[in-house]
């Protein structure tokens, strides 16, 4: 969680950077490949991370198979990208978009070799380091890519800066893991993990196939500008609340598969994580509805203002969004692989339609049709998740039901501030909002005494985890 914070600082300074010495149409073009090559990137890991992980017991045979596994898969995926290289440059009718694909399938190569590494490092819950190494990554690569950008490469600093964040983890993790893998061996019994892999790749395959349409119908039907504009509204929306997922989910899920044969312990243990993700993701979307506008005009500058309506849809989006991702977490801890599959089927077809309804409307109407597919399949996602474990869908609502009121009240107040300040510009309307916000918030919860109580012991928690010394649980 403190990671959270610093990872979320530098993100956004390097997006204020990159914004103000690039056009709309530069982020439009690379965005024309990183589509095809986000879903590649789900076949990178086959699924394997999450076996070495959720595995009770593992040897390093087992882990040295799959690390070459691995390895053979990224190699595949690089040389499979160079070759459709050509085909992506005529598709969006862009000839630099060939150059741009051969660099950026050099990604894969460094990726699949860190994939077991990493995982080891989970299995450990050695998250410290890892959040060492993904903000030291991030750091160098925002460094190189501005500096690309002030020397005029265009679009090719946004290339290299995703380029050298996948070396740059690599290096990391290597340093951090010290573990070597050895020659394969077909025979160690991989067949179980395997299996694993291969109903985790099914489903990230689904959902990354399915969420990737978006892009490529803008960039086909409405051109490099407006996709520009919804992937920074779509990428600014999401960098805090994946800032915010991305840690949750890599404690909770080897935690809840430790606890998968304890029912009331499991349940506690969820309503735990979905308490503390609907604590900070209900009211920081609300805040983001509220001001879209002036974080849009404070974050990428006036030239981007027309990425404000879409930036305040997929905040409305994100107000379940990331309360429905634990959801997820229950069917992989539960090995619900089967209803993991349907739901995935089910999401993905209502997000492909969404998204051809709405491309008559250009990116708001992409961005609205997403919005509402979220929104209409969330009763049947928490059913199909919770069905067969100890959680319900009463216990999802009740959950998060003190967040929600609170986050009401405050955006009740945050609308009559925002009235009350628009003689003001952006930068002054956040500085004085934001601290309004986190005062109103907080101070709800600080009134109720039990609540308050809860409060207190969760944020006294939270506090004694970083007077421990960072150790291994887990072998």
């Amino acid at each position: 969680m403190a990671a959270l914070g610093i990872g979320q600082m530098l993100q956004l300074g390097s997006v204020v950077i990159l914004a103000r010495l690039l056009l709309p149409e530069h982020f439009g073009l690379v965005s024309m490949v990183t589509a095809l090559t986000a879903f590649a990137e789900r076949f990178k890991q086959l699924g394997l991370s999450t076996a070495t992980i959720q595995q009770k017991d593992i040897t390093h045979e087992q882990v040295s198979t799959l690390f070459w596994i691995n390895v053979s898969v990224g190699l595949f995926i690089a040389i499979s990208i160079a070759g459709l290289s050509q085909g992506i440059a005529s598709f969006y009718e862009q000839p630099s978009l060939v150059a741009v694909s051969l660099v950026l399938s050099l990604g894969f190569v460094f990726g699949g070799l860190s994939v077991q590494h990493e995982a080891l490092l989970r299995r450990q819950m050695r998250f410290r380091d890892l959040a060492s190494i993904q903000l030291l990554s991030l750091f160098l690569s925002s460094i190189l890519g501005i500096g690309l950008a002030l020397k005029g490469f265009t679009y090719w600093a946004l290339v290299w800066k995703e380029v050298a964040k996948t070396i740059f983890e690599m290096i990391g993790i290597w340093s951090a893991c010290r573990w070597w893998p050895g020659l394969p061996a077909p025979r160690s019994g991989i067949g179980p993990l395997l299996r694993v892999g291969r109903n985790i790749v099914s489903v990230d395959t689904i959902l990354f196939a399915s969420r990737s349409v978006d892009q490529l119908l803008l960039g086909k039907f409405a051109g490099a500008h407006a996709l520009g504009l919804y992937r920074q509204a779509s990428q600014l929306m999401g960098a805090p609340l994946s800032q915010l997922t991305y840690p949750v989910e890599s404690v909770a899920l080897p935690s809840l598969s430790a606890l998968r044969d304890q029912p009331e312990r499991y349940q506690r243990y969820y309503k735990t994580i979905l308490g503390l993700v609907s604590f900070i993701s209900i009211p920081l979307a609300m805040y983001m509805v509220i001001f879209s506008e002036d974080i849009i005009t404070m974050v990428l500058g006036e030239k981007w203002i027309e990425a404000a309506s879409i930036f305040r849809i997929f905040a409305i989006a994100a107000l379940i969004d990331p309360l429905l991702a634990t959801c997820k977490m229950v069917m992989i801890t539960q090995k619900k692989t089967r209803s993991f599959l349907v739901w995935a089927v089910m999401y993905g077809a209502s997000l492909v339609l969404a998204f051809f309804i709405g491309i008559r409307w250009g990116a708001i109407g992409v961005a609205v049709g997403y919005t509402l597919a979220n929104y209409a399949l969330m009763i049947p996602s928490l059913w199909i998740g919770f069905r067969g474990t100890p959680l319900s869908i009463r216990l999802f609502f009740h959950t998060i039901s003190k967040p929600a009121l609170f986050s009401i009240i405050m955006a009740v107040g945050l609308v009559l501030l925002a009235h009350s300040t628009t003689y003001l510009d952006s930068m002054a309307r956040i500085g004085i909002s934001l601290p309004a916000a986190m005062s109103l918030y907080l101070g709800l919860w600080m009134v109720h005494p039990r609540v308050r109580e809860h409060l207190l012991a969760d944020l006294s928690s939270v506090l004694s985890a970083f007077l421990k010394p960072a150790h291994s649980v887990t072998r």
